[in-house]
């Protein structure tokens, strides 16, 4: 009883033994698809199956090709079957600062490989199935060395002047942008579509209540650091006194400061969108009892957020102040003692100066 029922099973799962050719023949068949031998595989390698009729899948093909040591090549409109063990002739054109990955992954996988300096291109000897993973690897290694591009837009504006148009922020489609400048707190949260932002800064602009200071762009690679500054250069009056053989000498020096806007950044590119992590300082003058010895300010924000390509993230609330002092005398008069002070003036101002930085990202 028990030899019966073993007999039994066995006839059950009996495999019947075809060749590739026949098999890859059906498949063609049943998906309309041309196949083509490469003249060093052995279309005479048998395949065991338990019903050939049932073989009608592309993709079990490549897996019966693979076990055999066979690669499927997708050309341009037919399949090409291939020996996957034989060596073939690569070459690959890299930038410098992604050279020393691939050179390492070459050696990692035994791949026998010529450099050739200058033109940056590798000339490679490996199997079909290798390359696959080396161009996996080129993909990998390209979108992480992708640019993107940062176009800034620097504009002034009143916020008292915006207030007292009287806009009624509900009736326009870009109105949150308006009413957003108005906010005295730094705010760097805003992503807009391009459109809407343009919109709202031409409608300010025809209104004259805003002006356009800069429109510079600079490109970026992925996790690389960024700085974009926007300042002038101010001098700044050192006096230094040295003493020798009991004599005090007293020399003047001047020192250039930088003063208005510096981000320092790092971007992080993924699909759709990219990362920005930045720090906005801005040094400012603040005052001082004498033009030639300025106070100098300074105001830091961090900000981190997510913008989307072709997308506007627009920052708020940053505040340039300027303090002037005028100093009117009449020569020789002002420096008479007790008196001189009736013929000199000094005055003292303050402005303060609302700005807007847009940032754009564009994919480069």
């Amino acid at each position: 009883m028990i030899k019966i029922f073993l007999l039994f099973f066995l006839l059950s799962i009996s495999l019947f033994s075809s060749s590739l050719l026949d098999v890859t023949k059906k498949i063609s068949e049943y998906t309309g698809k041309t196949f083509v031998f490469s003249k060093d595989v052995n279309s005479s390698v048998n395949i065991f199956t338990p019903d050939l009729s049932k073989v009608k899948n592309i993709l079990i093909l490549k897996d019966l090709l693979r076990d055999n040591g066979y690669s499927l090549v997708l050309k341009n409109n037919y399949y090409k079957i291939i020996d996957g063990s034989k060596i073939y002739n690569y070459s690959v054109t890299v930038d410098n600062d992604i050279k020393d990955e691939f050179i390492k992954y070459f050696k990692y996988d035994g791949i026998k490989y010529t450099y050739i300096q200058g033109v940056n291109v590798i000339y490679y000897k490996c199997s079909y199935s290798q390359n696959l993973r080396v161009k996996k690897m080129l993909k990998k290694v390209d979108k992480k060395n992708i640019s993107v591009m940062l176009r800034f837009i620097i504009f002034s504006y009143n916020t008292q002047d915006i207030l007292d148009m009287g806009i009624d922020y509900t009736k326009i489609s870009f109105g949150n942008i308006i009413q957003s400048l108005t906010a005295s707190t730094f705010n760097s949260s805003s992503v807009l579509s391009s459109d809407d932002f343009f919109s709202a800064l031409k409608f300010l602009q025809q209104k004259g209540v805003t002006e356009i200071k800069q429109f510079p762009y600079i490109v970026v690679r992925n996790n690389k650091k960024f700085n974009f500054k926007n300042v002038t250069s101010v001098p700044i009056q050192i006096n230094t006194i040295s003493t020798d053989s009991s004599v005090n000498t007293n020399t003047v020096s001047y020192e250039y400061k930088d003063v208005g806007l510096n981000i320092n950044g790092l971007l992080s590119s993924f699909d759709g969108y990219v990362s920005l992590d930045m720090k906005f300082i801005i040094d400012s003058i603040i005052g001082g009892a004498d033009t030639r010895l300025p106070i100098l300010g300074k105001k830091s924000f961090n900000s981190f957020v997510d913008v989307p390509y072709g997308k506007v993230l627009l920052v708020s609330g940053l505040k340039d102040e300027k303090t002037t002092l005028n100093d009117y005398s009449i020569p020789y008069l002002s420096g008479i003692p007790f008196l001189g002070s009736i013929f000199s003036y000094k005055s003292k101002s303050k402005e303060t100066n609302n700005f807007g930085i847009a940032i754009q990202v564009e994919k480069f």
